[in-house]
Order: structure tokens, then sequence, then C-alpha cells
């Protein structure tokens, strides 16, 4: 499946390459810092039936942010409202109106922001193993992982996506590791989560108005779960659902009962093929 790559300008003149695929209920995805690809094909296994799902019953249009990807790259420092810009760029690129909008882990606090600012804009906001504080990103675990960057990018990516996926899923974990090293830079990282991890958008949370799914992996050791039951009890239209398993993607039975769980809150039956069935393999 080929995805044509096109572009959006931002207000400060970034160009911000995009994706968009399906129609129906416009959704835009933000994926982790620099962990998304907009080829399809090299996407690990669990996020092409999960990208696959959501395109073939809504509309998904996925974007490098800036300093990524396809995206410009020449970043000399991130800032909240740069990253919602991003958001605001693509969205007009794309000609939508009202929007979905699916944020996992560190672009949690992004989604929540632009979604707090545009509330005429966005239709469901949708949080996968997230937080309003950016502390909650930080678990002993993550600051373990993200001190072996500086020494050693290769190493660092392995661990990481092998964090996010199970040493039991090896090849997806290494298809991530490759993303992540192509799609971005050990600068570039730091630099981002320096911003994200001193945001607390806390107190814009009584004006997200739209209905939010909060989901949370409730034994990933990188995002603690407390957070998502922080968020979630702070909302005024909020529910929280809890997936079983360590790794950031849920498996087998639990990544359909995922997109049962998504698909059922932007308003569909939730009649989802499950990854065997896609695949053809005996279930």
């Amino acid at each position: 499946m080929s995805s044509e790559i096109r572009y959006a300008q931002t207000r400060d003149g970034k160009r911000i390459a995009y994706c968009d695929r399906g129609e129906g209920l416009p959704i835009i995805h933000l994926t982790p810092f620099g962990a998304g690809s907009l080829e399809f094909e090299r996407l690990p296994s669990t996020m092409r039936y999960m990208y696959g799902i959501l395109q073939d019953r809504h509309r998904l249009i996925r974007f490098d942010p800036r300093g990524t990807g396809q995206s410009d790259r020449d970043v000399e420092e991130f800032t909240l409202e740069a990253l919602c810009l991003d958001i605001h760029a693509v969205a007009e690129a794309a000609g939508l109106g009202r929007f979905a909008i699916f944020a996992t882990t560190s672009s949690g606090p992004v989604a929540i922001a632009y979604a707090a600012a545009h509330p005429q804009r966005v239709s469901h906001l949708l949080l996968w193993c997230s937080s309003a504080r950016g502390t909650d990103l930080r678990s002993p675990s993550r600051r373990a992982i993200d001190a072996i960057a500086q020494e050693d990018w290769k190493l660092y990516t392995e661990a990481l996506a092998s964090s996010a996926f199970g040493f039991a899923e090896a090849e997806d974990a290494a298809r991530l590791a490759e993303i992540l090293r192509d799609h971005t830079t050990p600068e570039m990282r730091k630099a981002f989560y320096g911003t994200i991890e001193a945001q607390d958008v806390t107190p814009l949370l009584s004006r997200v108005r739209m209905p939010v799914l909060v989901m949370h992996m409730r034994d990933y050791p990188l995002v603690p779960a407390s957070g998502a039951a922080r968020l979630a009890a702070n909302l005024p239209d909020a529910r929280l659902v809890y997936f079983e398993g360590h790794s950031l993607f849920p498996l087998h039975a639990e990544l359909l009962r995922s997109m049962q769980t998504m698909d059922r809150f932007l308003g569909g039956d939730g009649q989802i093929p499950s990854p065997a069935e896609l695949s053809g393999a005996p279930a």
C-alpha cells in the first residue's frame, strides 16, 4: 500500500510532510516524536494493522512533525505553540473542517493544547499512553534508556523500540528502531523532549469539551498508568480504558480489543477484523 506524500506550510514557514488516505470522519494522528513513517510498507506490523483499520473506516491523516522524517529538519528549538502550528497547517492543507485527533505518548500534551485552543475544530480526542504532565513521560525506565542516546544512538533506538514492542516482537522492534534512526537525530529528540517534559497542560483540561478516550497499557514501564487516571479525572467528558500488557502497542487479542474500543468511540459498530483474519493466518 503506497502512500502519496503531500506538504503543508506552517505560519512560521516550516514544510510539514503528510499523507491522507481513506474516507469518512477525518482523524489526524500524532505519533511519538520520530516514531512514524509516512511510507506504510516500512511500518511495524502492529502499526500497519492499526492504521489499516482506521483508514478503511475513516479518513486518516498522518504527518511528520517538524524536525522529523520528510518534514523540515532545520529546527532550532521546539515550543508547544510551534508544534500546534504543525497540526493546524496539515488540517488547513487537507481542507478539514472538524476532525478527530489521535495522539500517542509524547504527542499528548500537544494534542490537548490544540484541542483546548480549537474546540470548534476537534470532534473527538483519543490519547494513548499519554499524560497532561510532561514529567509523567519521564519514568525511571525512560530516563535509563535516554541516558544511552548521546553515547550510542543505534543501541538507544534498539532499546527504545524493544521497550515499545517487547523483545518477543523482534521484527517490529527492529523496524521501529530503523525508523527512529532515519527520522530524527539525538539532538532533535533531546530538544523535543526538553520542551515536552517542561509542559503541564493540566490547566487546559477544563477547556477540552469534546469527548475524550484515554487509553493506557496497564504495565507499560515508560509512561506510568497513574498519569492516565489523573488525566481522565480532570477532563469534562472522558472515558478511561486500560489494556493489558507491558509494551506500548497491544498484541494479539488486546490489539483487536483496542481497535474495537476506538471504533465504537468514533461512532462505529466495533465489528473489526482481527490481525489473523487480515493476514490470512489461523486465528
